[in-house]
């Protein structure tokens, strides 16, 4: 199977693909190619499509292209965080048809700030403490 990578995956990810023919957007010299059109020169050479591009299925319609098309929806597009999702993606690929697609994700898909809690009772023990700014500045104002 002949596997084209997307731009938006690090080049690196082509030689983790064991038992089939990787290349990439950017060695082909496809760079800058609009979606609809990469995937129509794609499908001429290539048999299926790997991305991280989580909204393409939402942009294109997947069906009219003969690939089979991946998104890879790791915790960030870094090659550490994309490794765990290869196996299943290379599962993926087989067991799709042309003009299907599937999203792999990690279980921790969603780029949370660590501290997130925190974060918010920041936020709102500045809010508060704005508030109390605003009222001691009226009551003084009163008072002269």
């Amino acid at each position: 199977m002949r596997v084209l990578l997307d731009e938006s995956l690090p080049r690196r990810l082509a030689a983790q693909l064991e038992g089939v023919s990787a290349e990439t957007v950017v060695d082909r010299g496809w760079s800058g190619l609009k979606n609809g059109e990469l995937l129509r020169t794609a499908a001429e050479e290539f048999d299926a499509f790997l991305t991280a591009d989580q909204s393409l299925p939402h942009q294109q319609n997947i069906s009219s292209f003969a690939l089979r098309i991946v998104v890879l929806a790791g915790r960030t597009n870094r090659l550490e965080d994309l490794l765990p999702l290869i196996p299943a993606a290379l599962a993926e690929l087989t067991r799709l048809s042309e003009g299907e697609f599937g999203v792999d994700k990690t279980e921790s898909t969603k780029r949370r700030h660590p501290n997130k809690q925190i974060l918010q009772k920041e936020a709102s023990w500045s809010c508060a403490l704005r508030a109390r700014a605003s009222h001691w500045s009226a009551a003084e104002s009163r008072i002269r």
